[in-house]
């Protein structure tokens, strides 16, 4: 039991979005990241597919929704408006969706040396054993069978995999998870403004790095004026982030039930009847019980500020 952390992940954006999540679940989307101390210039800019939440307790969400401002160095600052909108996740919830809380690391940190270190040192040795693999003489029906599993031929059978392949995979496995694991860290603080992100407590989860083929939906990384795939991009080619989005559609969306809210959150009184009027019209989504039960969970924003 927490006495101090919210026992609901809570989830802010604009009006007709709120209606898109209770209709599909909560959809990942790329966003980018500003680069931790201590990397690569090759890791420093990425864009990663993910869903963001807090767990702040319902006293606290007012200036988590409509921003706040603060002095820094004699130059006044605001904060980012999340949105009047949300759904308040029940925790278990969450957890279940593996879920987790981001790590807030300082600049100095022997946790942010040791994680970039391991980063930087993997993206190296993988892009040395890249180059190894694709000057490999080794037969191009078997480099094609490895590098295309898709187009594999059935009656080729499987061909002894070459070493170098072998280090190549490993390694490419190796620095997918160093960098999911980068996708939750995040500065303590912002070193031009002086915001403090510890404060939002946020949790999230990324798009796991588990499908190298049909369906992918890589990290991206600043090349030039593009963000392009960190693994297996090609110099020159222009990379279309509109089919990953689409594969975020298709394999990715983090569905709940009626049971896993626990608030529903608009702006004002005059959305109430607006929201339960577009749930009825979701189709096949939500029974009249279960409509019923979310309707008693919706509260307004002014309520927050005065109640709570």
């Amino acid at each position: 039991m927490s006495i101090i952390t919210a026992k609901t992940l809570f989830h802010f954006t604009q009006k007709d979005a709120l209606i898109n999540i209770l209709g599909t679940g909560f959809r990942p989307t790329y966003c980018t990241e500003f680069g931790l101390e201590n990397m690569e210039d090759a890791l420093k800019e990425m864009m990663i597919p993910m869903v963001c939440f807090c767990d702040l307790p319902l006293s606290k969400l007012d200036k988590h929704i409509n921003g706040y401002s603060w002095e820094y160095n004699g130059t006044t600052h605001q904060s980012k408006q999340y949105g009047s909108y949300g759904l308040g996740m029940s925790k278990e919830w969450g957890i279940r969706r593996r879920l987790n809380p981001v790590t807030y690391v300082n600049p100095g940190s022997f946790l942010l040396e040791f994680a970039g270190n391991s980063a930087n040192e993997l993206n190296r040795l993988y892009n040395e054993y890249e180059d190894r693999w694709e000057k490999d003489p080794t037969d191009e029906h078997i480099k094609n069978y490895y590098n295309y599993p898709l187009a594999r031929g059935i009656s080729m059978g499987v061909p002894p995999m070459p070493h170098n392949y072998q280090t190549f995979f490993k390694l490419q496995v190796a620095l997918l998870n160093s960098l999911a694991t980068l996708g939750y860290m995040k500065p303590y603080q912002n070193a031009t403004t002086g915001q403090v992100y510890y404060d939002e407590r946020e949790w999230r989860v990324t798009v796991p790095h588990t499908r190298r083929y049909m369906g992918g939906v890589p990290s991206l990384v600043k090349m030039g004026d593009q963000f392009v795939p960190l693994i297996g991009h090609k110099e020159g080619k222009v990379y279309d982030i509109d089919e990953f989005k689409k594969n975020i559609a298709d394999y990715y969306m983090f569905e709940f039930n009626a049971d896993d809210i626990k608030y529903i959150i608009v702006k004002d009184d005059s959305d109430i009847e607006d929201v339960i009027k577009r749930l009825h019209e979701l189709p096949n989504k939500y029974s009249s019980e279960a409509i019923h039960l979310l309707t008693t969970r919706i509260l307004t924003c002014k309520q927050l500020r005065e109640d709570f």
